[in-house]
C-alpha cells in the first residue's frame, strides 16, 4: 500500500519512500561538507557491480519467485502492496500495507497470480516495531502448495547476489536482481528521513538499533513493493522489502537504497501465540475505531478467556468515541462468552472486567448482574468496587452505598465506603450544606480522611462567615486527629488544621494546635523520622508569622546537621521575604553548610532587589563564602542594575563575578541592553562587545563557550556588526551550537532586511539555497536545524 509523500520533495518508489537532496557539487567550487554527505550517500551503492556482473535469476527460479509472492489490497481501496506466502493459509507482508483499512466496507484480500481469484484475508498478527503483518486466508479455498516459501537459516551476507520478488503498482510476478549493499542501521541517514519514518511506522520507536537490522540492497524494488520478499539463490526468504531511501546529487543522476526487514524477525512473528497476537490485533483496530475488524479478529481467538478480554476491549474503544448504547451490546456478548470458560478463577477475572466495564459505561443494572454471578469474593468485591466508585462520581449516592453493602472483602468495603462518603462530603460542602457535610465526614471510618472532610467542612462553614460552627468544627477535628496511630500522620493533620486555623476569617488562634504537633513529633523515636517531621513543621510554619518563636524553637531542635542547615535556610528566606534583612542574615550566618548558606544569602540578594537596595544587596553578595552562590547573586545585580539602566553600576558588578561562565553572560545581558538603549555611545558599545567576547573566550570548556559564542552572534547582529557576526559564525561551524547561531543569523538579517548581508550569509560554503544549510548542521541538533532553514526560508520570501 502507498502511503501518501509528506511533501514534494517525498515521493512514492514503494510502500515508503524518502528523498533527501544534497548540495549540487558545482566545477567553480564544491562544498566539502556537501562532498562528505554525497559520498556518504552512495557509498553503500558503491559496492554493486555493474548490472552486467550481477547474475540474473534463471527461469526456473525467476517462476518459482513469482509463485512465492502475492498482490495484498483492499476491496475498496486504490493502492496495493506485496506478500510471502509462508504456508497455504499464512501470508506476511508490511504493516503499513495490511492497516491500511480506512473504513469498515473493506476487506483485505491477496492474490497469488496473474488471473487468479481474490482471496479473502485477514490480519491475525503484528510485529509493528519492524513493520510486520501476518495475514490468514479467511475462507476455504487455499493458496497454491508450491508457493510456499523457506526462511533461510542464516542471515545474507554484504555482497552476496539476492533477488527480490513483488507486485508493484499492482502487476504480479516482478523479479529482480542485485547484491546485499549492507547491513545499515537507519540512523546513519539524515534525521528528517528517520523523523518522516516513525511519524508514519514504528520503525524508529527505539533508540538503540542493532547493526543486522536491516538489510541494504540495490535489488530494485518500486511502489507497492511493500511486503514482498528478499531471496538468495536458493529462493530462500531472507528479507521483506520495505522503502527506499532516494539521494539526488544532479536531476540526471538518482541514487536509491532500499532497505529490507531481516527474515529474522518473519520468523520470530511465526512463533508468536496466535490468541495473544490476535488480541494485539484486535486492540489495534479498536483504536483506530475499525470495529468491523476488530469483531472479526476476535472471532479467530480460540480461548474463550481471550475472547472476553478481546470483546471488552472492543467495547472500551467503543465507550471512549461516545457509542455507549453499542458498547453496551458489546459487553452483553463478553458476557456471554465468559460465562463459557471453564476455569472458576479466569472465569471471575473475565466476569469483573464485563462488570467494571458495564459501570463506566453506566450501565448499572447490567452491572449488578453481572457481579452478583461472580463466585470468587475477591473478584466480585472488586467490581462492586467499580460500580460503587462510578455512582459516587455521578452523585448516586445511596446506589453507591447500596453497591458497597454488597462488598465481602472488609478492606475493600471500607476504602471503596470511604470514597463514597468523601464524595457526598464534597457534593454537600459544595451545595452549602456544610451540617449535612459533618454528619458524612463522621461517617469516614479511615482517621486520616476523616479528618481532612472535617477540615473542608470547617473552610465551608468559615466560607459562610459562621465562625463558632467553623470554630466547633476545628475543635472536632484537632480531637480525631489525635486518634490517629501513625504519629506522623498525626503530626501532618494537626499542622493542616493549624495552617487552616491561621487562613480562617475569624480570629482563631493556631499556637494551641502547633503545640500539639510539635509534642507529638517529639514522641517518634527514630531520629531521622523525627528531625524530617520538624523540618517539615518549620517549613508548614512560615505561613504563620506570629509563631516565629515556635518555628525557630523547632528548627535549633533539629540534630542531624544537614536538615538543621535547611531548617536555618527556610527561616531566612521567609525572614528576607518579610524585610527583615537583619534577621534573616543572622539565620544565614548560622549555617554550616557552604551550599544551604549561599542558597540563603543569595535568597536574601534578590528580596534586597526587589526594594532596589543596591549597596547593601551588593555588600551581601561580596560575602557570600560559596563560589557559585556569589556568582549568581552578582549576576542577578547585573540583572537588576542592567534592566534600571544603570549600566555602568551592572559592568561593576559585572567585574567581581569571578566564574567565567556567569561573567560571560553577564557581558552577554550588559551588551545586548547597551544596543538597544538610545543614548550609550558607539564607542561604549565596542568597548563592552570587545569585553563581552574576551570573557567568553576565557571560559575553559569548549561546549559552554561555542554556546555564549552563538548568542554573541545576536548581539553583534544586534549591533549591525555584521562582519563580526560571519566571523563568529564561521568559527561555530564545527559544533553543535552552529544550528542556534545560523538561525540567529537568518532571523537578524531577515528582520532588518539586511539584502546584502543574507547573500555574504549564504555565501558560506559555495552553498545556494536555504535548504542546502542543512549539510552543515550536525544531526545532533536537528530540532534547531528544522527552525533554521525556517527562518532562511522567510529571509529569503522576504526578498
Amino acid at each position: 500500500m502507498s502511503p501518501t509523500a509528506p511533501s514534494t520533495d517525498l515521493t512514492p518508489d514503494c510502500g515508503l519512500v524518502l528523498a533527501f537532496r544534497p548540495a549540487r557539487i558545482s566545477a567553480t567550487g564544491t562544498s566539502a561538507v556537501a562532498l562528505r554527505a554525497a559520498v556518504a550517500l552512495t557509498a553503500l551503492i558503491a559496492l554493486a557491480p555493474d548490472a552486467a556482473q550481477t547474475k540474473a535469476p534463471g527461469p526456473e527460479l525467476a517462476a518459482q519467485l513469482q509463485e512465492q509472492v502475492v498482490l495484498v489490497n483492499y476491496t475498496t481501496i486504490k493502492g496495493n502492496g506485496s506478500g510471502v506466502i509462508l504456508a497455504t493459509d499464512r501470508v506476511v507482508t508490511n504493516c503499513h500495507v495490511a492497516e491500511n483499512a480506512a473504513t469498515e466496507n473493506t476487506q483485505l484480500q491477496v492474490i497469488s497470480h496473474a488471473g487468479a481469484a481474490p482471496l479473502p484475508a485477514a490480519l491475525i498478527a503484528r510485529d509493528p516495531e519492524h513493520d510486520l503483518c501476518l495475514l490468514a486466508i479467511d475462507g476455504p479455498t487455499r493458496l497454491p502448495t508450491g508457493g510456499i516459501t523457506q526462511i533461510a537459516e542464516t542471515a545474507v551476507q554484504t555482497g552476496e547476489p539476492v533477488h527480490t520478488a513483488g507486485a508493484p503498482q499492482g502487476h504480479i510476478d516482478i523479479v529482480s536482481t542485485g547484491i546485499v549493499s549492507a547491513r545499515q542501521r537507519l540512523h546513519a541517514f539524515p534525521e528528517d528521513a528517520q523523523a518522516w519514518v516513525a511519524s508514519k511506522f514504528e520503525l524508529c520507536r527505539t533508540s538503540e538499533l542493532d547493526a543486522a537490522r536491516y538489510v541494504v540492497t540495490d535489488a530494485h524494488f518500486s511502489a507497492g513493493s511493500s511486503g514482498g520478499g528478499l531471496f538468495n539463490a536458493n529462493a530462500e526468504l531472507v528479507g521483506i522489502t520495505t522503502f527506499a531511501y532516494h539521494s539526488r546529487i544532479k536531476s540526471e543522476d538518482q541514487f536509491a537504497v532500499r532497505f529490507v526487514i531481516p527474515a529474522a524477525h518473519v520468523q520470530a512473528l511465526l512463533e508468536m501465540d496466535p490468541d495473544k497476537e490476535l488480541l494485539a490485533v484486535v486492540s489495534f483496530f479498536a483504536a483506530a475505531g475499525r470495529y468491523q475488524h476488530a469483531f472479526a479478529a476476535s472471532d479467530r481467538i480460540g480461548t474463550s478467556t481471550r475472547k472476553a478480554r478481546a470483546r471488552v476491549a472492543i467495547a472500551k474503544a467503543q465507550l471512549s468515541a461516545g457509542r455507549g448504547p453499542t458498547a453496551i451490546n458489546t459487553l452483553r456478548s463478553a458476557r456471554a462468552i465468559a460465562d463459557t470458560i471453564e476455569d472458576p478463577g479466569d472465569r471471575a477475572k473475565r466476569l469483573k472486567d464485563v462488570a467494571e466495564a458495564l459501570a463506566d459505561a453506566k450501565a448499572f443494572g447490567d452491572a449488578n448482574q453481572v457481579a452478583a454471578t461472580i463466585a470468587v469474593p475477591k473478584a466480585q468485591s472488586q467490581a462492586y468496587r467499580s460500580i460503587a466508585r462510578t455512582q459516587a462520581d455521578l452523585g448516586h449516592f445511596e446506589a453507591a452505598h447500596r453497591a458497597v453493602r454488597n462488598i465481602r472483602d472488609p478492606k475493600t468495603r471500607a476504602r471503596t465506603s470511604d470514597y463514597t462518603v468523601r464524595e457526598q462530603v464534597r457534593a454537600l460542602v459544595k451545595a452549602d450544606d456544610p451540617g449535612r457535610a459533618r454528619q458524612a465526614a463522621n461517617q469516614i471510618q479511615d482517621d486520616v480522611r476523616r479528618v481532612a472532610e472535617l477540615r473542608r467542612v470547617a473552610r465551608a462553614y468559615d466560607r459562610l462567615d459562621q465562625w463558632k460552627a467553623a470554630n466547633r468544627i476545628h475543635t472536632e477535628a484537632i480531637k480525631q486527629a489525635h486518634k490517629i496511630v501513625d504519629l506522623t500522620d498525626r503530626v501532618g493533620a494537626l499542622m493542616d488544621i493549624a495552617n487552616d486555623q491561621a487562613e480562617t476569617n475569624y480570629p482563631a488562634d493556631p499556637r494551641p494546635t502547633v503545640e500539639a504537633a510539635i509534642e507529638t513529633a517529639e514522641q517518634i523515636e527514630d531520629d531521622a523520622k523525627r528531625d524530617e517531621v520538624r523540618g517539615d513543621i518549620v517549613s508548614m510554619l512560615t505561613d504563620m508569622p506570629r509563631l516565629i518563636s515556635i518555628q525557630a524553637d523547632v528548627a535549633n531542635r533539629i540534630s542531624d546537621a544537614h536538615a538543621r542547615d535547611e531548617a536555618f535556610r527556610i527561616m531566612a528566606k521567609m525572614l528576607a521575604e518579610r524585610g527583615q534583612f537583619d534577621a534573616a542574615q543572622a539565620w544565614a550566618e548560622a549555617i554550616v553548610n557552604p551550599s544551604i548558606q549561599g542558597d540563603a544569602e543569595h535568597s536574601i540578594v534578590g528580596r534586597l532587589l526587589t526594594q532596589e537596595e543596591w549597596v547593601r544587596a551588593t555588600n551581601v553578595a561580596a560575602g557570600i563564602e560559596h563560589g557559585p552562590s556569589r556568582a549568581a547573586a552578582h549576576y542577578d545585580i547585573v540583572e537588576a542594575q542592567t534592566d534600571e539602566g544603570q549600566l555602568f553600576a551592572a559592568r561593576r558588578a559585572a567585574d567581581t563575578i569571578d566564574d567565567a561562565v556567569t561573567a560571560a553572560e553577564a557581558y552577554l545581558h550588559i551588551s545586548s541592553e547597551a544596543v538597544h538603549t538610545d543614548d550609550v555611545r558607539p564607542d561604549l558599545v565596542s568597548e563592552l562587545l570587545e569585553i563581552t567576547e574576551r570573557r567568553i573566550q576565557e571560559i575553559a570548556d569548549a561546549d559552554d563557550r561555542a554556546k555564549r559564542l552563538a548568542n554573541l552572534v545576536a548581539v553583534y547582529l544586534e549591533a549591525a556588526r555584521d562582519s563580526q557576526a560571519l566571523d563568529t559564525l564561521l568559527a561555530l561551524s564545527s559544533t553543535r551550537h552552529f544550528a542556534r547561531a545560523l538561525r540567529l543569523a537568518a532571523e537578524g538579517y531577515a528582520e532588518r532586511s539586511s539584502l546584502e548581508s543574507l547573500e555574504r550569509l549564504e555565501r558560506l560554503e559555495s552553498l545556494e539555497k536555504a535548504e542546502k544549510f542543512a549539510l552543515l548542521i550536525p544531526q545532533c541538533a536537528e530540532k534547531e536545524r528544522r527552525r533554521a532553514i525556517k527562518s532562511l526560508e522567510r529571509a529569503h520570501a522576504n526578498h
